[in-house]
This record gives C-alpha cells, sequence and structure tokens, in this order.
C-alpha cells in the first residue's frame, strides 16, 4: 500500500533535492534516476511537505524520515547528486560542447588509434593522475578491407555528481574517402610517437640521460627515409629497418618493443 508521511513545515522548492538526497541516505536508499527518487516521491506546497513511498515504512523508518525532516538545514552550497556534473542540472547535458569547459583530457590510445578521451575536473601532473571524471568517449573504427576507415561509432556518457552514469548516447560519424586517408595518416603518425617513446625508455633504462637523446637521435635518423614510408602506408620497411639494424647501443628487447608499437 505505501506509506504517506505529512509535515506542516515550510520548505522552499530549492531545498528539495537536498532533502531527497538525505531522506535516501538516511533509509539506505538507492536512487537510479535522474528524474526522481526510487521508492519514493515528494510533493512540495507551501508550508505543506508531503513524502509518499511506494512501500509500507516500520516505525523506526518513520522516526528516521522525521528526525530528517524536522532537523533539515537547507545549504546552498549543496550538490544534488542526481544533478549532472557538466551542469549541475538535470538538463541534457548532450546539447553543451564540453570540449570548450577547459576540462582535463585523459586520451587512450591504442594500435594508433584514439580509442577514448576523458574529460576530468583534476589533473596531478606531478603524478600524472586523473580525478572526478565528467564525460568519458568511446570510439570504435569501421573499416575496408584495406584498412581505410569509412566510419567512427563514438559513444558518449555523461556522469552524475554521486559518480555514476546518467546518459549514454552514440553517435555515428562517416568518412569521405579523403577523410579516412588523412585518418590513418594520423594513426601511424600515433604508432610513430609510441614507437619513438618505447625507443627512449629502453635507452633510458640502460644507459640513462643524457646519453639516451643522442643515441634515440641517432636511430631515427637512420631509418628517416622509412618513417616516412611508414606514414604514408608502407609499414613493413620501417620494422624490417629496426630489426635488421646493427647499432651497438640496440638491444633484442629493445627492437622488440619498438616493432610491436608499429604493428597493426
Amino acid at each position: 500500500m505505501g506509506t504517506k508521511l505529512n509535515y506542516n513545515k515550510n520548505i522552499e522548492i530549492k531545498s528539495i533535492p537536498q532533502l531527497v538526497d538525505e531522506l535516501e541516505g538516511a533509509l539506505g536508499v538507492n536512487n537510479t534516476d535522474t528524474t526522481k527518487p526510487i521508492d519514493f516521491s515528494v510533493t512540495y506546497i507551501p508550508t505543506n511537505l508531503i513524502v509518499n513511498f511506494d512501500f509500507d515504512l516500520t516505525q523506526n523508518q518513520i522516526d528516521t524520515c522525521d528526525n530528517t525532516v524536522n532537523n533539515f538545514i537547507y545549504n546552498p552550497n549543496y550538490t544534488f547528486r542526481r544533478f549532472f556534473k557538466i551542469n549541475n542540472s538535470l538538463g541534457d547535458p548532450s546539447k553543451l560542447d564540453y570540449d570548450i569547459l577547459g576540462l582535463n583530457k585523459k586520451r587512450v590510445i591504442i594500435k594508433g588509434e584514439l580509442r577514448e578521451v576523458g574529460y576530468y575536473c583534476g589533473y596531478n601532473p606531478t603524478a600524472n593522475t586523473f580525478s572526478d571524471l565528467v564525460v568519458l568517449e568511446k570510439r570504435t573504427y569501421n573499416r575496408d578491407p584495406i584498412g581505410i576507415a569509412t566510419s567512427r561509432d563514438q559513444t558518449s556518457i555523461w556522469y552524475l555528481n554521486d559518480g555514476n552514469s546518467g546518459l549514454t548516447k552514440t553517435f555515428t560519424k562517416y568518412y569521405t574517402e579523403e577523410q579516412g586517408i588523412e585518418e590513418g595518416i594520423n594513426r601511424r603518425g600515433n604508432m610513430l610517437s609510441f614507437a619513438k617513446t618505447s625507443l627512449l625508455n629502453g635507452l633510458k633504462e640502460i644507459y640513462g640521460e643524457p646519453t639516451n637523446q643522442s643515441y634515440a637521435f641517432d636511430m631515427l635518423t637512420s631509418v628517416k627515409t622509412e618513417m616516412e614510408y611508414f606514414t604514408q602506408g608502407y609499414t613493413q620497411p620501417l620494422r624490417d629497418a629496426v630489426s635488421a639494424s646493427t647499432k651497438p647501443y640496440l638491444t633484442e628487447q629493445i627492437k622488440i618493443n619498438v616493432i610491436e608499437q608499429l604493428t597493426f
């Protein structure tokens, strides 16, 4: 049947989100709906607060509600946990251009493809760690038989103040032939960047700084032509050149690590 509680208490409408959160916390009720509380609803009328429950409350639960409402103090700085982080409201966040809001971007690149972009409120440059995720983009690419991108599916997830996902939408971007070729060039450029990083890290572990910088420059200079081929789609010459290199500072493990970054 449910329980209906009436309170002769003047609570401003702007206070209702905070009160709902406090009632849910006090009763141990979890909510996944961004538009209304799960299991109960609150109706506001001036000087009269009505709380309707979809289930029967025990006397202890009624006492808990009474105590929560009667001792409620509005906090003007309160952040409603079911509001979206990006706009601190229930308004559709997908209409906002979050790319221009100054959020910190964390990119995940795998085999040259940009697979994820996370938009965070916080970033610690010393530890290189991100915190407080606001929006997450997940991308998958569709390619023709020779590997040229024809389209990209992007799933965007907007997060609530309580850390749960509140909205998910998927968009599809279609590539023209020219755009598909350009995507391939960018992808190979990303792979080269990761290969260079792998080379630097491998040399640093063995020879330290700044020796590894000079070795890396020497190695990259020796395969400059093959790197240009690689960006244009001719991938095997660069892998072969690294594998066949007789540079005395290159170990087999460094070669393997570098080649791994150049493999589709």
